[in-house]
């Protein structure tokens, strides 16, 4: 079964991703190296804690694993909503189901795994590199805030595993909490720790029908909220026209500056990195040439071309221009699952007696995404909620950047490359 709920007027269509803020992962090559995307650092304890998770070799694998993910997966949704915008969290999708893998075996596991583009790597290196990654993003940047949730709700009466219960604490602080699924406080209780931990901005990931029928539901939360190093003069803001389509254009309000920023550009795109705070966060906008040649990108990119992308930004004088817009989506992530091959794990017959679970599969993977950019900085929330059910459920050298037509967009952690929301806007909505 699948459900795909709409928000209403022109934001419909937009896919949320994961349960958090994203940051688009970079190339994969070892360490910190000191290109625009990956900043020098100064040697204080701090960045060389930084450094010394990025360096570390599980970090690497999860890191490169959550990039070809958050691509593969941006595929199938695109394709699904042709004329909306898609916007998501690896980070959160990734979470949620690696708490989730743990508690898989056979065939089942290894389905989640491929899908993941964790099949290379042992179980306990990714929950290893979990833990190294979620602390040092949450304290990232003094002027980004970040905060990661995992939890865990349990059917009373169902006992899961206590191996893995211990797991999904100890990496992922994911605790596990027994609920009467049958009682409306349960999708209650659900709800408000996310819209807890998102700061109000999901307010509902599940709903009453679904948690009746379930016997445990994995949820993640991401917040993000990251102001630019340099931010945009409010003065300079004034209504542009935003190209949709060759016959639709929608006027909005247009920020503009200019400063030195990491910039690539080839005959099809233009490319521009925007800095949150210290420069370990940023905002990746890649800006096709032809204003319908969006589509045509997506379909072509790849972890390859996205490396090089990402490898290609040099500092450079430009003038950037971009609407002030949010944006939000919820979908069930099922089908897209399904068709990265998770099959598996989404349907009777999936093996989750490591959980503790006998006969139970994935009925549903939820997920809510929001997107607001002004000219002080970026807000961003996700949540996701793995529902479990049992077998009976169901020449000048300054650059303009002109962002008037359909982009791709990605948060990025510089540092460890690891990508927590990335998606491409089509129709963003006035905020």
């Amino acid at each position: 079964m699948r459900m795909v709920t709409q928000s209403q007027g022109k934001t419909a269509g937009i896919v949320g991703l994961g349960v958090a803020l994203g940051l688009l992962a970079g190339c994969g090559g070892p360490g910190i190296n000191t290109s625009p995307n990956n900043p020098p650092v100064d040697g204080s304890p701090k960045e060389a804690e930084v450094k010394a998770v990025a360096a570390d070799t599980r970090v690497q694998q999860v890191a490169a694993a959550n990039t070809d993910f958050g691509l593969r997966l941006l595929k199938p949704l695109a394709k699904a909503s042709p004329d909306a915008n898609v916007f998501y969290s690896p980070l959160s999708v990734t979470q949620a189901l690696s708490m989730t893998m743990n508690g898989a075996g056979g065939a089942t596991q290894t389905a989640m795994a491929k899908t993941l583009g964790l099949k290379d790597i042992k179980i306990g290196d990714v929950n290893a590199a979990n833990t190294l990654l979620l602390p040092s993003l949450m304290s990232a940047d003094p002027k980004v805030e970040i905060a990661i949730a995992n939890a865990i709700w349990v059917k009373k009466g169902v006992t899961l595993n206590g191996d893995f219960q211990k797991i999904c604490a100890d990496a992922y602080g994911g605790q596990a909490t027994a609920l009467d699924f049958h009682s409306p406080d349960a999708a209650k209780t659900i709800n408000g720790w996310v819209s807890d931990k998102t700061k109000g901005k999901i307010e509902e990931i599940i709903p009453k029908a679904d948690v009746a029928d379930s016997t445990t539901v994995l949820t993640n939360a991401v917040y993000f909220h990251g102001q630019w190093r340099d931010a945009f003069d409010k003065q300079a803001t004034h209504d542009d026209n935003f190209i949709i389509a060759k016959d639709k254009v929608e006027p909005l309000p247009f920020m503009r500056r200019k400063a030195s920023l990491a910039y690539a550009e080839t005959d099809k795109l233009q490319a521009v990195s925007l800095p949150y705070g210290g420069g370990r966060l940023s905002l990746l906008i890649v800006l096709p040439r032809n204003a319908a040649g969006l589509d045509s990108w997506v379909k072509s990119l790849d972890q390859k071309t996205w490396d090089q992308l990402v490898a290609s930004l040099k500092p450079q004088d430009a003038t950037i221009a971009m609407p002030r817009f949010q944006a939000s989506y919820s979908i069930d992530l099922k089908d897209s699952l399904a068709s990265l091959g998770m099959g598996p794990a989404l349907k009777p017959k999936a093996d989750f007696t490591p959980m503790g679970l006998h006969g139970d599969y994935i009925e549903k993977v939820l997920h809510k995404a929001v997107l607001e950019v002004d000219e002080e900085g970026t807000v961003a929330a996700a949540a996701t909620a793995v529902v479990i059910v049992d077998v009976g459920a169901e020449p000048d050298t300054s650059k303009s950047v002109y962002v008037n037509h359909p982009f791709f967009c990605a948060i990025r952690d510089n540092s460890t490359v690891m990508l927590l929301f990335a998606g491409v806007i089509g129709d963003p909505e006035k905020l």
